[in-house]
């Protein structure tokens, strides 16, 4: 059964497969028929993973297409619409804010398929605009310290409250920077990428004695910031989000070196799973209600119609391509115990819904019911990316996808 879910999720992926690049959803409605720099990486590294040709093919489009809209300062499109013709007819680098991540998965998405497939005419030709994005990443700095600045709505999580120096944010700049580095043999790259390293060692860990360092980017912050058992959120001038961000904290787990942190998270979302009573971890948590400080934050933060009820959309949503990280994640640093009854639940929560191979958004985590956008790449990717890492073995070659400070 779990292989069928696989099949179907790469089937859904094929199907969103256009002459321009990977759509969103293979629903194509909306917006989601649009070419999106985030959701065609990620669409894009699933494929590459499951090494289907038609997908990789598609992703390679994908990323030349979005590189040809590359803004002169340096930023990749949030997303870029075609009509029936083929022709380009609006390119958008975000919505009430800019969209950092989709600059950073796109370079993410270049290395991935280099490696994947050592295409040089590629290589060659997005060279140029790898280096523009670095450059106006760089400059989202804003204090030249070394950590990129995000404004609310500043990545994919656009309707949420998550906003200053995000780890996720800043954990996708820097694997793309060190794969670049690798393929291109930048030791200037090399070396900005081990300095953000650092400081996310430094800054985004607080479950230890801390003490005073030069590296500390809010030193009053840190020395208030509580201790909790997984990589912090985020934090700004006015102290640490210490939420937890189940994206970040799967980056962190692939990217980072794993000390005690790996055991901390295991056992933190053992424990989440033992409430809840399964192990579909919601995105953030807590959930923010009515009553919370966040909630008006919250509830103004939409373009289009409000979905951030309390167990919804990024309010506490399930979102299988982040559990599907997660997943992964655990799976490959040792932990396939935990990404066994992650699958699991998964699978038997998609086999109770009405169109189990729909492969909705998120789903509720009150309820478990599905919500948003239908035969969504996101959720695809996210179930091939817990299937392979447990049931192929083929995922030892990858391994160096993730794990770029090892080669």
């Amino acid at each position: 059964m779990p292989n069928t879910f696989a099949k179907a999720a790469t089937h859904l992926l094929e199907s969103a497969c256009t002459p321009n690049g990977i759509m969103a959803s293979a629903e194509g409605t909306e917006n989601y028929n649009r070419i999106w720099a985030r959701d065609s990486a990620i669409a894009g590294i699933a494929g590459l993973i499951a090494e289907n040709e038609m997908v990789s093919e598609s992703f390679r489009v994908s990323l030349l297409n979005l590189a040809k809209s590359q803004h002169e300062k340096g930023q990749i499109p949030s997303n870029i619409s075609f009509n029936e013709k083929n022709e380009l007819i609006k390119v958008s680098y975000g919505g009430l804010a800019g969209r950092v991540d989709a600059t950073t998965w796109w370079t993410v998405g270049c290395g991935l398929y280099y490696l994947a497939t050592k295409d040089e005419n590629f290589k060659h030709e997005i060279e140029k605009n790898v280096e523009k994005a670095f450059e106006i990443l760089e400059a989202w700095e804003f204090n030249g310290r070394g950590l990129v600045y995000v404004p609310l709505s500043g990545n994919w999580a656009d309707e949420y409250v998550t906003q200053g120096y995000n780890l996720y944010d800043q954990l996708l700049r820097m694997w793309g920077m060190k794969l670049a580095a690798n393929i291109w043999n930048r030791n200037d790259w090399h070396e900005k990428a081990e300095n953000i390293k650092i400081l996310i060692e430094k800054n985004y860990w607080l479950n230890e004695k801390r003490q005073e360092n030069e590296l500390f980017y809010h030193p009053i912050a840190m020395e208030k910031a509580k201790n909790i058992p997984y990589w912090a959120c985020s934090f700004a001038p006015n102290g640490y989000d210490t939420r937890f961000d189940l994206a970040a904290n799967a980056l962190a787990i692939l990217l980072m070196p794993k000390g005690n942190t790996l055991k901390s998270i295991s056992n933190y979302l053992s424990q989440l799973a033992q409430v809840q009573n399964h192990w579909l971890i919601p995105i953030f948590l807590p959930i923010i209600k009515e009553e919370d400080a966040d909630w008006q934050l919250l509830s103004q933060n939409y373009a289009y119609r409000f979905k951030n009820y309390p167990h919804h959309f990024h309010n506490g949503g399930v979102w299988g391509v982040f559990l599907g990280f997660m997943g992964m994640a655990l799976a490959m640093s040792g932990e396939k115990e935990i990404t066994e009854k992650i699958y699991s639940d998964w699978i038997e929560n998609l086999k109770k819904q009405e169109n189990p191979y729909d492969f909705y958004e998120y789903f509720a985590s009150d309820t478990l019911k599905a919500g948003g956008m239908p035969k969504l790449c996101f959720t695809a990717a996210g179930t091939i990316f817990m299937y392979y890492s447990l049931y192929s073995d083929k995922m030892s070659k990858f391994k160096a996808w993730f794990s770029p400070f090892e080669i």
